[in-house]
């Protein structure tokens, strides 16, 4: 492994769909990205969510948060549905295809650099 490889940024992304039923969500985001999604249950997603594990991780939730009022993202309540979008190297072509799609907004990026 590179030097470079050792220190890329990691980059988390999020989006928010204007889809209220989170079914109709998870077609449109398989559809746009070519993936499959793995349904999931856990009240830390407030019930029930879909995931799929790679290289990229992706979380599709509705924007709730079970312990308050405030939602999984507060700044963000408009949005009824979030995907995050974790650790790619394709973030940038990922969020195009996503783009595509009205129902889907670029919301925000957070780069952590990782050193091992």
């Amino acid at each position: 492994m590179t030097s470079v490889e050792r220190n890329a940024p990691t980059m988390f992304d999020l989006y928010g769909l204007s889809l209220r039923d989170l079914g109709d969500a998870r077609t449109l985001v398989e559809r746009a990205l070519g993936i499959l999604f793995v349904e999931r249950d856990s009240l830390f997603h407030a019930g029930l969510y879909y995931r799929v594990r790679g290289e990229t991780d992706f979380i599709l939730q509705r924007n709730v948060d079970p312990d308050s009022d405030a939602g999984a993202e507060p700044n963000f309540r408009e949005w009824p549905l979030l995907l995050y979008v974790d650790g790619s190297s394709r973030q940038d072509e990922i969020r195009a295809a996503l783009e595509r799609h009205p129902e889907i907004k670029f919301l925000r990026r957070k780069q952590l650099k990782v050193t091992r």
